[in-house]
């Protein structure tokens, strides 16, 4: 591994540049010494193949955290460059998630698929019908959440009829995109002078230079962004596409252009095969079908390069010429979109050693400050200590990594306290069934009783499909909803028999996705029932990577029963994540943990939410949309790859290996500091090569 850095700044970035490379040489884990890199310009070290990219994470944080620093450095890793400003530098996550390989990240990204399919009877040029469904059906896979989740607003379909109705859209998607810019043309191309020019409905074969749009004035526009994207990525099928190259290499040789890509469909003098049996170009249907269908024996995202090198073995099989690739940058060995056939991972890094005990010291230190108490005897092996002002981290065991009897303990999603040391657990197995935990006094080992199975009330089928994913317990009844239906029913702790089930809204029923009901959580009082929406109803859809969800309340009536018709409350997700579960904590407040897994491992955040100014949205159909102020109000009490690692081992990627796959959440006793426990459970899947059901304690303070 090539590693070299550069500081932007000046006289003072040389100045910090100095320093840093002096932090570097005394670090041990770096391999650099005094003789390597004693230029103002550069700092540069050439690594092995088990050298691991944290040990430098972690080196460039405590460099950030030792003095000011007011320089962004540019890191170069091989063919990856990217830039950290001192605030990104001062967030080891941030500074990981840099540094390593990654998808470009969809709500800071663009795309304008532009596309010219007719023409006046007068302009010498064919209709391209192809045109228009090439570039729908390009929309819906970079759409498709699956493969990148490109939002419907950042990614805009353009039938251009004249110039500026071209070139507009280009300048306006290169603004709004920081990360990734896509822009695809499909039309006929044109060439005057050894230059190509994009036709317009207009343009005529005889007058290419008054009617056409030069291509280089496309690129103008992409270099006149004032803070151009970090990779572009410009996909031309059209006839002679490759012509376009003389001019980008001037562009990037002026300094008017960097972090480009060019992929097209012809080579100069090419023609681009026109309508096929698909309705596409010959280029379009494989460019979609690949990134759609995915590559097998590749990691789990797709390159450009990995994509035109599959174009340039399946597009001639249709007759169609071998796309060509223009990459002075080397963005096509950059990730661009997931792949869906991505074999296994076989290695997973773990973070260095040598740095636990640095990271404790200060974890420990700030625990004294802050008043954090530390669970003594905890099954890991490292310190525990704060993981934000507000919460903590008391331990964590594996011990339920285990099997029960003869059956395994795995798919816990739910958590439920039961008394002093008692905790229910929910395991969405098929049958679902209740595991009774109990914990030690002074270790936090819980040891798992014999499992209830869950019973439905009668043989009927879809009674007994059921996917458990929250719970709250009910006196002498547990309440369990399920994804499956999805329902939220009643059993007896005594024997597991199904006694009742709550009505959902007509909504619920009519339009879930995958993600459905997943939180459950009754007051204090036992007077108030929520349940929490995993992900969005097809009706609701998301916005910029944020789900919109929806949180139920019943009441209870009189007579016990919960209402047939619950107070509705929408709420937004930060990018990415998912409502996990929710703990009702009286008046109009919840505590919430939201999920989701990234390149980089689980990411993981708990939110305090008030409904107290939220209106009831029980009424619309759709609450994509809805005024700023209708949201559910929250606020972040702890990201938790902020927790000490607390040596805590990991079976796959993670930016703290204390996280894994985080589900079931339960609010316990009150702690001598005046907080409360806040006991937490993995859901390992059944895939215990990878994840592990791993079983929390935090601190937690609500006021």
């Amino acid at each position: 591994m090539h590693i070299k850095i550069t500081a932007q700044g000046g006289p003072e970035g040389e100045e910090e540049l100095r320093s840093l490379r002096r932090h570097l040489e005394d670090d041990p884990a770096i391999p650099l010494t005094p003789s390597m890199g004693l230029t103002l310009e550069a700092i540069e070290f050439v690594t092995g193949s088990s050298f691991d990219l944290a040990n430098l994470v972690l080196a460039l944080s405590a460099w950030r955290a030792s003095r000011p620093v007011s320089s962004t450095l540019e890191v170069r890793r091989d063919e990856h460059t990217v830039r950290l400003s001192p605030q990104a530098l001062a967030n080891p996550q941030t500074t990981d998630a840099a540094l390593r390989p990654r998808l470009p990240l969809p709500h800071l990204s663009y795309a304008v698929l532009i596309g010219v399919a007719d023409h006046v009877p007068e302009s010498g040029l064919r209709p391209l019908p192809a045109v228009d469904r090439g570039c729908l059906e390009l929309r819906d896979v970079l759409g498709d959440s699956r493969i990148w989740g490109l939002p419907a607003d950042r990614c805009q379909i353009v039938r251009p009829q004249n110039r500026e109705q071209l070139l507009d859209p280009v300048a306006h998607a290169a603004r709004q995109a920081s990360d990734c810019l896509v822009v695809y043309w499909a039309g006929h191309g044109l060439t005057h002078d050894g230059a190509l020019h994009l036709a317009l409905p207009g343009s005529r074969e005889a007058d290419v230079p008054g009617t056409a749009v030069p291509f280089t004035d496309l690129l103008r526009r992409l270099g006149a962004a004032p803070d151009p994207p970090s990779r572009t990525i410009i996909i031309l099928d059209c006839c002679q596409g490759s012509v376009a190259f003389d001019a980008v290499r001037r562009e990037v040789e002026a300094a008017e252009l960097r972090d480009i890509y060019v992929l097209a469909a012809s080579p100069p003098g090419g023609d681009a095969v026109g309508t096929t049996g698909s309705g596409l170009t010959a280029f379009t249907q494989a460019l979609v079908e690949t990134v759609r269908a995915g590559l097998g024996n590749r990691q789990d995202f797709l390159t450009p390069n990995d994509i035109a090198d599959e174009l340039r073995r399946t597009v001639p099989g249709q007759g169609g010429p071998a796309p060509h690739t223009l990459d002075p940058h080397t963005v096509g060995s950059r990730p661009f979109v997931r792949n869906l056939r991505a074999k296994p991972a076989t290695a997973h890094l773990s973070w260095p050693r040598r740095h636990s005990r640095a990271l404790t010291a200060a974890a420990v230190a700030l625990a004294v400050i802050t008043g954090v108490g530390v669970w003594k005897g905890s099954a890991g092996t490292g310190t525990t200590g704060p993981c934000s002002e507000k919460v903590g981290l008391l331990g964590y065991s594996d011990a339920l990594d285990t099997v029960a009897g003869s059956t395994p303990v795995q798919g816990l999603s739910a958590l439920a306290v039961t008394g002093d040391r008692s905790i229910l657990a929910l395991g969405d197995n098929r049958p679902p069934r209740l595991h009774s935990l109990t914990l030690d006094d002074a270790r936090l080992v819980p040891a798992v009783g014999d499992p209830t199975i869950l019973h439905p009330r009668d043989d009927n089928l879809a009674a007994a499909d059921i996917d458990g994913e929250g719970m709250a317990v009910d006196g002498e009844n547990v309440l369990i909803s399920s994804e499956a239906g999805p329902s939220i029913r009643s059993y007896r702790l005594s024997d597991g028999m199904q006694n009742d089930e709550i009505e959902l809204p007509e909504v619920f029923r009519e339009s879930s996705p995958a993600r459905r009901l997943e939180s459950l959580s009754l007051s204090e009082d036992r007077t108030q029932l929520y349940a929490g929406m995993e992900g969005p109803l097809y009706v609701d859809g998301e916005s910029a990577g944020q789900n919109h969800v929806r949180i139920l309340r019943y009441t209870r009536s009189p007579g016990g029963e919960f209402g047939e018709k619950p107070q509705q409350y929408a709420y937004k997700t930060e990018y990415g994540l998912f409502l996990t579960e929710l703990i009702a904590l009286g008046g109009d407040r919840l505590l919430a943990l939201e999920r989701g897994y990234m390149p980089e491992g689980n990411s993981v955040h708990l939110y305090l939410l008030s409904l107290a100014k939220t209106p009831d949205i029980s009424g619309r159909k759709s609450i994509s949309g809805i005024t700023d102020d209708s949201w559910v109000e929250k606020d972040l009490l702890a990201n938790l790859v902020h927790c000490p690692t607390a040596g805590a081992p990991r079976k796959q990627a993670q930016l703290n290996p204390l996280l894994d796959n985080i589900e079931g959440m339960a609010l316990g006793e009150h702690l001598p500091d005046g907080r409360r426990a806040l006991y937490l459970v993995s859901d390992n899947n059944a895939n215990t090569e990878y994840q592990t059901t791993r079983f929390y304690k935090m601190s937690v303070d609500l006021s």
